[in-house]
Order: structure tokens, then C-alpha cells, then sequence
């Protein structure tokens, strides 16, 4: 019922995107301030940059860290509010946490959004390669 609800409210905001982003931010402050929050475990620590980038890794399915989990993998862009794939690339970031948190750009894809990532991921348990999407002219590949 409630999905029934959601659908048809989005079909009609579809024709107002302002008012849709503000009735979207509202529903999802909504809904957070009274679900169950979860309390987390042990400290968190920031590993990305305190910088003007965003970022992130994506699909729950996939682990952003190497089997050492010395290294992490993620995505760094300027605007995650907006839909800006493939105009805008995302850089892939390589982060050594043994290593004072540094960091290298190790390439760039336009073929990203904010959920699924690039789905960017580690090949295999002990290898150094990495997996994700990317356009190349108008096919799609998997590098």
C-alpha cells in the first residue's frame, strides 16, 4: 500500500522537480526521524580526505577494502546530489591506510551513479587488480 502511495506521488512530482526534491528531502528526514536508529561498534575513523570532494563506493554487495584490509577503493566527485553521469568523471581512488591515509588517482570513469558506484571491486583475494565500468566511445567495457 505504502509503495502504491510512494509511486504515485512520484509520477506526479516528476513534473515539478524543485518541489519533488524538496518533498523527497523532507520524506526521507521523516522517515529517518522515526526509524530505529542503529548504534555502531568500535571507533570510526575517517580515511578519506577532509576536502571539497565526495566520496563513496557503492553496491552493498562489494567490499571496498583489499583481503590485507590495507587498501580501499572508492569514487571522488565534486556533486553526488545531481545526476551528472557520464558528463562529469568520477575518479578512482586507491587509499593506503598504512600509509598516513595517502592516496592516487589510479583512473577515471563516467560510468557511475551514486548507488551502484562504478562497481568498482578487488579481483580475486590476493591480487592488486581491480574491476569496474567504464564508456569507451559508445560500447561499454569492463576494464
Amino acid at each position: 500500500m505504502l509503495k502504491k502511495i510512494e509511486n504515485s506521488v512520484n509520477h506526479s512530482l516528476n513534473k515539478m522537480p524543485i518541489l519533488k526534491r524538496m518533498v523527497k528531502r523532507s520524506y526521507q528526514l521523516g522517515m529517518y526521524s522515526v526509524s530505529k536508529k542503529i548504534k555502531s561498534e568500535g571507533d570510526i575513523k575517517r580515511v578519506t580526505p577532509q576536502d571539497e570532494y565526495e566520496y563513496f563506493f557503492g553496491y552493498y554487495d562489494k567490499s571496498p577494502w583489499d583481503a590485507t584490509d590495507r587498501f580501499m577503493l572508492c569514487l571522488r566527485v565534486k556533486d553526488t546530489t545531481k545526476s551528472v553521469a557520464p558528463k562529469e568523471a568520477a575518479d578512482i581512488i586507491l587509499i593506503d591506510t598504512e600509509n598516513n591515509n595517502s592516496y592516487e588517482v589510479i583512473g577515471k570513469t563516467r560510468t557511475w551513479n551514486v548507488q551502484q558506484g562504478c562497481m568498482l571491486q578487488w579481483l580475486g583475494l590476493i591480487s592488486r587488480k581491480r574491476l569496474y565500468s567504464m564508456i569507451l566511445g559508445m560500447v561499454d567495457i569492463v576494464q
